[in-house]
C-alpha cells in the first residue's frame, strides 16, 4: 500500500515539474493537435506586399518569412496586425518591446515581434501600447533556427498605433488612401498624393484642400483648424477637407508678399477647408515632401500671386516620369500572387535612376506575373500622341513571350485582368543579350481624343525563364 502511495505521490510530482517548465518557454504559435508537428495555422488568408500603402497581414508575413532561407533576413516589409499579448517594455536601457501579434487579435497564427523600437524608430520611453491595439511594424524578420518567424533583433520599430505615427499626431481614419491623379499641369494639377510620390520637381501645380497648419519646427505638432493659428509662413493641404493625418498632408510654405498675405490662415481663417490650386516647386519641407516658392494660387475663381505665362514654362508632357528616385504617379499590380521567397518584382534602382522588374532571386526563378500602370491619363483636345521610353531586356528565354507594353481604356483598378487591354509593339526592343539602352517610340494617336487611358508594362516569367527588365525616362506627349 504505501509503495503504491510512494509511486503515485511520485508521478504527480513529475507532472507538476514537466507543466512548470513548459511555462518558461516562449510559444508565438498555438499548435492544433492535428496539424503534424507543429506547423503554423494562420487563422486568415495572407494579404498584402509588405509596402507602407499595402502592408503584410500577419498571415502574408507568416508566409513571406517562412519562404526564407534559414538565416536569411527579409528586406524592411511593414506588416498590420492586433497585439495579442506583451511580454516586456523596456524603458530604461534598451527602449525596445516584445510582444505577439495576430490577424484577429487570438492567439492563433501568432506573429513574434522580438526587441523592436517604439513609434518614429525610437526607444520606448512608457507603455504606450497595450492587448488589443492595432498596429503597423516596420522592419526586417527572419525564420529563426528555421521554426520561428519573428523580427530581426533590434532592426524593427512600431510605425503606428490604432493610427497614429507618433505620440502626438492624430488617428488616421479607414480608407483615407486617395489614387495620384493629374500631371503637374494647369489643365490638370497632381493631386496631393501624386505630389507627394515626387522627390524634387519645379514649377508645376497642386490641388487640395486647406486643412490646418504646423505652428513649430515639428510635423508632428500640426493642427487640423484654423482657430488659434499664429503663424503666417505655412499652411497643410490634403485631398480631403476634414483630414486629420499629417501622413496625407503636404506643407505649403508661403513666402513674403501678396502670397503670404493672401494666404496664411491667421489672417485668413476663412480659407480652411477650401479647396486652392497653387504653383511652385516640390522639395522637402519639414522633413516631408513640400511645395516651396509658391508664386501663383487660385481659391475659387480669386487669383493671388502672378499667374505663369512664360513661353515653355509649363511642360507640354501628359506624361514624364524618369523613374530615377521612384515609381511617380505609376501603380504596382501583381496579377499573380507573390510566390514564397520572393517580396517584390518591379523595384527602383536609384543608384542607375531607373525602375526594374526581375523574379531571379538567390539563384532561384519565380513564377509570376507583374504589371507596372500608368496613371489614368487624358487625351482630350490631342490629334497626335506619342509614348517614347528608354528600355533593356537581358537573360529572357523568349522577349516576345514575357514582357509586354499593352494600353487600356477601361481600367480602373485592381487585377488588370478585369480589364481589356491591347498589345502595343515599340519602334525598337532591347536584344536580350546585353544591357545597352535603346530608345523605344510608339504611336499612340489612335487613342488621341480618349480619357482614362492607362499604359502598362506587363513582365511574365517562370521556373525556366525569369529576366531582368529595366526602364527609364518615359514621356507621353
Amino acid at each position: 500500500m504505501m509503495k503504491k502511495l510512494f509511486y503515485s505521490f511520485l508521478s504527480l510530482t513529475i507532472a507538476a515539474l514537466s507543466l512548470t517548465s513548459c511555462e518558461d518557454v516562449p510559444a508565438p504559435y498555438e499548435y492544433p493537435e492535428d496539424n503534424s508537428g507543429g506547423e503554423i495555422v494562420a487563422p486568415t488568408d495572407p494579404k498584402g506586399t509588405g509596402t507602407l500603402e499595402d502592408p503584410y497581414n500577419v498571415a502574408g508575413a507568416i508566409k513571406m518569412i517562412k519562404g526564407l532561407k534559414t538565416g536569411a533576413n527579409s528586406a524592411e516589409v511593414y506588416v498590420k496586425g492586433k497585439i495579442v499579448s506583451i511580454k516586456e517594455i523596456n524603458t530604461t536601457n534598451f527602449g525596445n518591446a516584445t510582444y505577439y501579434i495576430s490577424d484577429d487579435g487570438t492567439s492563433k497564427g501568432q506573429l513574434y515581434i522580438f526587441r523592436s523600437l517604439g513609434l518614429e524608430n525610437k526607444k520606448f520611453t512608457s507603455e504606450n501600447i497595450k492587448v488589443g491595439d492595432e498596429v503597423v511594424v516596420c522592419g526586417q524578420f527572419t525564420n529563426y533556427m528555421g521554426k520561428t518567424p519573428e523580427t530581426v533583433t533590434n532592426k524593427s520599430y512600431l510605425y503606428s498605433v490604432n493610427g497614429k505615427t507618433s505620440d502626438n499626431s492624430q488617428p488616421q481614419e479607414p480608407g483615407t488612401n486617395v489614387n495620384p491623379t493629374g500631371e503637374g499641369t494647369e489643365a490638370s494639377p497632381f493631386n496631393v498624393a501624386a505630389a507627394m510620390k515626387k522627390d524634387k520637381v519645379a514649377k508645376v501645380f497642386v490641388k487640395g484642400y486647406i486643412v490646418g497648419f504646423i505652428p513649430g519646427k515639428d510635423k508632428n505638432e500640426a493642427k487640423f483648424t484654423a482657430e488659434g493659428c499664429e503663424t503666417e509662413t505655412n499652411f497643410l493641404v490634403a485631398d480631403k477637407a476634414d483630414e486629420t493625418n499629417i501622413a496625407n498632408c503636404m506643407p505649403i510654405q508661403l513666402p513674403p508678399g501678396s502670397i503670404r498675405a493672401g494666404l496664411n490662415l491667421k489672417q485668413n481663417k476663412d480659407l480652411y477647408k477650401k479647396e486652392i490650386t497653387l504653383y511652385g516647386d516640390i522639395e522637402k519641407y519639414f522633413g516631408i515632401t513640400g511645395l516651396k516658392n509658391v508664386s501663383y494660387a487660385l481659391v475659387g475663381t480669386k487669383s493671388i500671386g502672378t499667374k505663369p505665362t512664360q513661353p515653355g514654362t509649363l511642360s507640354t508632357d501628359i506624361l514624364n516620369e524618369t523613374f530615377a528616385e521612384s515609381i511617380g504617379s505609376f501603380t504596382i499590380v501583381n496579377e499573380k500572387d507573390m510566390p514564397q521567397g520572393l517580396n517584390y518584382v518591379w523595384f527602383v534602382d536609384k543608384k542607375h535612376q531607373q525602375v526594374k522588374a526581375s523574379a531571379f532571386f538567390q539563384n532561384k526563378k519565380f513564377e509570376t506575373e507583374s504589371w507596372l500602370i500608368s496613371p489614368a491619363l487624358n487625351l482630350s483636345g490631342k490629334t497626335t500622341v506619342t509614348l517614347s521610353v528608354e528600355q533593356t531586356a537581358n537573360r529572357f528565354k523568349s522577349l516576345k513571350d514575357e514582357i509586354f507594353i499593352k494600353i487600356s481604356t477601361n481600367y480602373k483598378s485592381g487585377k488588370p485582368s478585369t480589364a481589356t487591354w491591347e498589345v502595343l509593339t515599340p519602334s525598337k526592343w532591347p536584344s536580350n543579350s546585353n544591357w545597352i539602352f535603346v530608345n523605344s517610340t510608339i504611336d499612340l494617336s489612335a487613342y488621341a481624343g480618349k480619357k482614362d487611358v492607362r499604359i502598362a508594362f506587363q513582365y511574365k516569367s517562370s521556373s525556366q525563364s525569369a529576366g531582368t527588365w529595366e526602364l527609364k525616362n518615359l514621356v507621353v506627349k
